[in-house]
């Protein structure tokens, strides 16, 4: 059985862009990935087991709204986020 739990089910960033947040992943296995990100996050995987974020401006003068979903071995978790 794949455990897979994320520190957060939710994150949000300020419209101003970048801002970075970090998501720790608790996972039994090192196999696990980000699936799926919105284009205006960046992403990078460091060596805590945690994946960090970076959001870039908001120009769009509405809030922004996404899911990054983060899998292993077909267990999937997701985390909504949002940009001001």
């Amino acid at each position: 059985t794949i455990s897979l739990v994320l520190s957060e089910q939710s994150i949000k960033f300020k419209s101003k862009g970048g801002e970075f947040k970090k998501i720790k992943v608790t996972s039994n296995t090192d196999d696990w990935e980000v699936l799926e990100c919105p284009e205006w996050l960046t992403f990078s995987r460091n060596k805590n087991n945690e994946v960090i974020f970076e959001s870039s401006k908001n120009n769009t003068k509405k809030e922004r709204k996404g899911i990054v979903k983060i899998g292993c071995l077909g267990e999937i978790k997701e985390i909504v986020v949002i940009q001001m």
